[in-house]
């Protein structure tokens, strides 16, 4: 029996602006911190609370790194054409907006560069 398609409801994904609508993100700039030529804006620390991570499949912590890795763009990350990334460390700490409550929302600290 072939499946009633006439009454079948599309499915879509959602925009990264709709999934976050009432979330907190914060980005802050830390390229100051590692080596790198001054006006260098290669270092990111992206912390991010919201709901959409009380739900499957964003749970897990590394779902939610790549959601925001893919939220974020590749074009940020990836060289593209033979030119450099735009962004060259993103640290990402994601959240729900009551874990991010719990933690006192706090800004969390990026791993010590290793470089300088």
């Amino acid at each position: 029996m072939a499946p009633d398609n006439e009454n079948a409801t599309a499915l879509t994904t959602p925009t990264a602006d709709e999934l976050f609508r009432d979330s907190r993100v914060i980005l802050k700039n830390e390229s100051h911190l590692h080596k790198v030529p001054p006006k260098s804006e290669l270092h990111f620390n992206c912390t991010i609370a919201s709901d959409v991570f009380m739900h499957a499949p964003y749970k897990q912590k590394l779902q939610r790194h790549r959601f925001v890795h893919d939220a974020v763009g590749k074009d940020l990350l990836l060289p593209v054409d033979g030119a450099a990334p735009l962004v060259h460390m993103l640290t990402i700490h994601a959240w729900t907006l009551d874990e991010w409550r719990e933690r006192g929302g706090e800004i969390e600290p990026s791993p010590p560069c290793l470089g300088r």
